[in-house]
């Protein structure tokens, strides 16, 4: 059988971002029962750094000899980093035959209703389920309550962070998004909570939490990653925590430079002669800006900015978010961005529209021994990071 990525894409073409609006038995149907034979997990929300705290953890398990699977939302650069298996994303063979399975063996209502979140997570549990796996770490997609990552075995849980995001669905206020993202915790069919690893919330959000569920703070203890920023270590603490958690070991590791977390602060291009290094990360709203900026501060100078935003998103707080040194160069993404010329320019900035030239720009002005970084947007990082590694940026797809 001929499989491809476009192939999978084509059975995913009818399910939106959305579907019809979240339910969680419907959810429950479309996973299936092989749900229950998958091992107990960890299942990780917030509103920043889960993904980096999903791939930490699900790395320090795999340091410990065990056999991890990983399923994160949304995928950089191909549909089948969404489901892995011991580092390694599954082929797309895989991942087409867990999603035939799927759609063979769902309801015609519950397909008709259901999110394209909904569908991969579904695969992933079939795919899983054909693995000799010891423990799976799950990325939520929004939230918590009403997120299909809810229902799998889980026996610890992590909350990152909370942020005013997706208000319409989430609530208007800190409180109302700690509560929804934290409900993760609980089992949908009891109401019983595994212990929760929160990460810096402020002690408003931790207090009110704590006297709703069992509530662990993250560990302080020293560790090493591999990504730069103050906020990485960070999110290498709630992991460790969150591993030490679910093995019952307070030993482990904490070195984690192994553990690599693409598009995070990583650094596409040493910079050689007076050339700038070029850094490449997916923050795409305010507060991942701010969780930056003490890293941006600490970058050589003259630091150049290539940014972008998706539609959907509000450029001004970002850029807001930004050093006041910091040149700009104002591109766009090749998929769902805010045309160039319609994002808000500040003083030292140009608008570069086509993406490849307003990389060079930007290496250009930051030269000589400066930086550049390109950040404002998920598909910006991943576009700009194949050029950069001189690949086809034009055959990226995420929806």
């Amino acid at each position: 059988m001929q499989t491809d990525n476009a192939a999978i894409w084509a059975l995913l073409r009818q399910f939106t971002r959305f579907g019809h609006g979240p339910e969680l038995s419907r959810a429950n149907r479309i996973m299936g029962p092989l749900i229950s034979s998958l091992p107990a997990g960890i299942v990780v929300t917030g509103s920043n750094g889960k993904g980096t705290v999903t791939h930490l953890t699900a790395g320090i398990l795999k340091m410990l000899g065990l056999r991890v699977g990983h399923f994160i939302s949304p995928h950089l650069m191909s549909i089948t980093e969404r489901i892995s298996v011991d580092g390694q994303p599954v082929a797309p063979e895989e991942l087409q035959q867990a999603l035939e399975a799927t759609l063979e063996e769902s309801a015609h209502d519950d397909l008709d209703a259901a999110s394209r979140f909904e569908i991969l997570a579904a695969a992933a549990v079939r795919i899983f389920s054909t693995h000799r796996l010891d423990a799976i770490v799950w990325e939520a997609g929004l939230g918590g309550r009403l997120d299909p990552t809810r229902l799998v075995p889980k026996k610890v849980a992590v909350l990152t962070s909370v942020a005013l995001e997706h208000t319409s669905l989430l609530g208007g206020s800190l409180d109302e998004i700690a509560q929804e993202k934290a409900a993760i915790a609980q089992s949908h069919s009891t109401a019983s909570y595994v212990p929760l690893v929160i990460g810096p919330l402020g002690s408003d959000l931790s207090e009110m939490l704590q006297r709703q569920q069992p509530i662990v703070q993250h560990t302080e203890d020293t560790v090493s990653v591999a990504l730069s920023g103050a906020h990485q270590i960070v999110n290498g603490q709630i992991a460790l925590t969150a591993a030490q958690l679910w093995t019952g070991r307070n030993d482990l590791p904490t070195n984690f430079n192994s553990i690599t977390v693409p598009l995070r602060t990583e650094r596409i291009r040493r910079g050689q002669g007076s050339s700038p290094d070029i850094w490449v990360d997916v923050a795409h709203h305010e507060h991942a800006i701010q969780a930056l900026r003490p890293w941006l501060d600490s970058l050589p100078r003259p630091l150049c900015i290539v940014f972008g935003v998706s539609r959907d998103r509000q450029a001004s707080p970002m850029l807001s978010a930004l050093p006041k040194d910091a040149m700009l160069v104002i591109s766009e993404a090749p998929y769902k961005s805010t045309p160039a010329e319609s994002i808000p320019s500040p003083p030292n900035s140009l608008v570069v529209s086509e993406l490849h030239r307003a990389l060079r720009v930007a290496e250009h002005r930051a030269s000589p021994n400066g930086s550049v970084v390109v950040l404002g947007g998920l598909y910006l990082a991943a576009a700009s990071a194949a050029i950069l590694r001189q690949a086809d940026h034009t055959t990226l797809r995420w929806e």
